[in-house]
């Protein structure tokens, strides 16, 4: 009840606040809010207005991610293989139905659950994020879960993942048993 109420009066200052800077002006008759900072506070209100966590989950590719998360939602869903098969962002949440959205930078594409394995691997690399709501999972009521692909794949797959960090509230870093501490853990 709190956390609501300090939830809404935080999302309703930062709104005030953008507000009042955009209707202030410089001497030059230019706006005080920058668009940088218009989008900066914006950013901040959205997250403010979501309660969900997000939990990105990284490491070298057959480090274990896949098989972390499908433990996670207690449930094979994530694709695992002995070779690399995360090509993209997954991120796995709560939702009224069971399916897929293939999302790209202008639109998304809604899929059935079950067709999660071959589109990783027929489209893994032209889609920007696969978002699979999913419903029996207890975990993803508060929190979603990001499986990315391994960061030694390619110097872009890496830039991708960090470029999310200001999205993220929790990453969790898995380093697998069987090999020794890579350069790209470090």
């Amino acid at each position: 009840m709190f956390y609501d109420y300090l939830q809404s009066r935080l999302s309703t200052s930062i709104q005030n606040a953008i507000q009042l800077l955009h209707l202030k002006k410089t001497p030059d008759g230019e706006s005080l809010l920058s668009k940088e900072d218009f989008t900066f506070l914006s950013h901040i209100q959205t997250r403010v207005r979501e309660t969900r966590s997000k939990i990105l989950v990284v490491g070298d590719v057959n480090a274990g991610k896949s098989t972390l998360v499908n433990s996670l939602i207690r449930k094979r869903l994530v694709p695992v293989d002995q070779q690399p098969c995360t090509s993209a962002f997954l991120e796995l949440l709560h939702g009224p139905c069971e399916e897929i959205h293939a999302v790209t930078q202008s639109t998304f594409l809604r899929y059935p659950i079950n067709h999660l394995h071959e589109l990783v691997e027929a489209q893994g690399n032209s889609v920007d994020l696969f978002r699979i709501f999913i419903q029996s999972s207890h975990f993803l009521r508060d929190a979603s879960i990001i499986d990315s692909p391994g960061l030694n794949i390619n110097n872009v797959t890496t830039v991708n993942l960090f470029s999310k960090q200001q999205e993220i509230d929790v990453i969790v870093f898995v380093i697998s048993s069987e090999n020794h501490i890579t350069q790209s853990v470090l």
